[in-house]
């Protein structure tokens, strides 16, 4: 179960996401947003929002 409590200590940090195999980050920005999306009954997925550097 995810547990957010810690989850406003991650707004204005610097995030980088790598989708590709080559390495190369494909989105470099900052997080202006972490929440909760629960669908049903299962454990939920962490929603991680950002903008461009």
């Amino acid at each position: 179960m995810h547990d957010l409590k810690d989850s406003a200590a991650w707004l204005g940090k610097p995030l980088t996401v790598h989708v590709s195999s080559s390495g190369k980050p494909t989105f470099l920005g900052v997080i202006t947003g972490v929440s909760l999306h629960r669908r049903n009954s299962d454990y939920g997925h962490i929603l991680v929002k950002g903008r461009s550097a």
